[in-house]
């Protein structure tokens, strides 16, 4: 973790060790993240949720 006068840091420790397919930062200030075994997770407020789980798992991800 670091920091500096304009921005901070933070570790976003995952416990899987899938590599992720996409991430998308949304305007309330969370972060969602897509990875490689399906798995769906959104991070907010420091907050790590899983979302849901994609059985087969995804190979490419588009937020709209």
């Amino acid at each position: 973790m670091s920091c500096d006068n304009r921005n901070i840091f933070e570790e976003i420790v995952l416990l899987s060790p899938a590599s992720i397919i996409d991430i998308h930062f949304l305007f309330d200030g969370s972060l969602w993240l897509a990875n490689a075994i399906g798995e769906v997770f959104k991070v907010f407020n420091g907050e790590v949720e899983e979302l849901g789980i994609q059985e087969g798992g995804i190979l490419a991800a588009r937020w709209s």
